[in-house]
């Protein structure tokens, strides 16, 4: 029996993030792999990850595994009432913070840590929670850069922000220093006139206006950031630059039309 090398995958390579997945089994990255490819993660071969400097303030290394014995009881258990406010819950343990996804996966990480742990159950019937959980990952790894997630889809004119069913746990970042929007359709530049739309069901037909106070509310509320202490100053930063150039508009619901029913009409 040979020893397996780690393989890495490196978030959103075309923007320079020191971001990345370590995946130390074959297996686990077959059912990881078309999670990696829609959330914007590539291989990266071992000759590049030499070439990088790493920096221990901005390095974020998730080591990924199937969980353990030990693990997958933390995993399946209760969570001391937590878990009544929904599957995810974060606990901070020592030092380190432990976010928890019942049933699914538990990650241990650490600001000031450039590797962070997650041990996963079952990830190919657990896809969407798994990418939940790797989007929250995201967030947090990129969040003393100012960059912001939300649940929702790009569109031609900038982006839809929903809540993660709605989007089907799609998620956006932008990037306010670099002009940049991460969708599931690869990087974009952010135009001066970026719209954001907030889709309504009593509309009819016709598409309001928001104001720049509502906006910033609104992406506030809407990050795929999870915090017991709330957003970081530069997360704040970063939204409140969004708002005051980009544009919110209400949208009617029923002539919005999701990815999956632009799927269906082309078949």
């Amino acid at each position: 029996m040979t020893d397996q090398r780690p393989i890495y995958y490196q978030f959103a390579t075309k923007l320079n993030y020191q971001v990345f997945a370590r995946i130390e089994d074959e297996h686990l990255e077959r059912d990881l792999l078309p999670i990696l490819n829609e959330m914007g993660f590539s291989r990266i071969d071992s000759e590049k990850l030499k070439t990088i400097e790493f920096s221990r303030s901005e390095t974020k290394v998730l080591k990924l595994s199937k969980a353990s014995l030990r693990v997958s009881k933390q995993i399946l258990g209760v969570s001391n009432g937590i878990d009544n406010y929904g599957p995810e819950s974060i606990s901070s343990q020592g030092g380190y913070d432990v976010y928890r996804y019942k049933g699914v996966g538990m990650m241990i990480f650490s600001q000031q840590s450039p590797t962070w742990e997650m041990g996963v159950l079952d990830p190919d019937k657990n896809s969407k929670s798994v990418k939940v959980m790797l989007t929250r990952f995201v967030s947090w790894a990129l969040a003393s850069k100012g960059v912001v997630g939300f649940w929702g889809v790009a569109v031609e004119e900038g982006l839809v922000v929903m809540k993660p069913k709605q989007s089907q746990f799609e998620s956006i970042f932008i990037d306010i220093n670099q002009m940049a929007m991460i969708t599931q359709d690869g990087v974009k530049t952010i135009s001066g006139n970026l719209q954001v739309l907030r889709l309504d069901d009593t509309l009819k037909d016709s598409t309001k206006q928001m104001s720049k106070e509502a906006l910033l509310s609104f992406l506030c509320s809407n990050t795929t950031h999870l915090s017991y202490t709330g957003l970081p100053t530069t997360m704040r930063a970063s939204l409140f630059e969004v708002s005051s150039f980009a544009n919110g508009i209400v949208y009617p619901v029923e002539n919005f039309m999701p990815r999956e029913r632009i799927k269906e009409k082309e078949l």
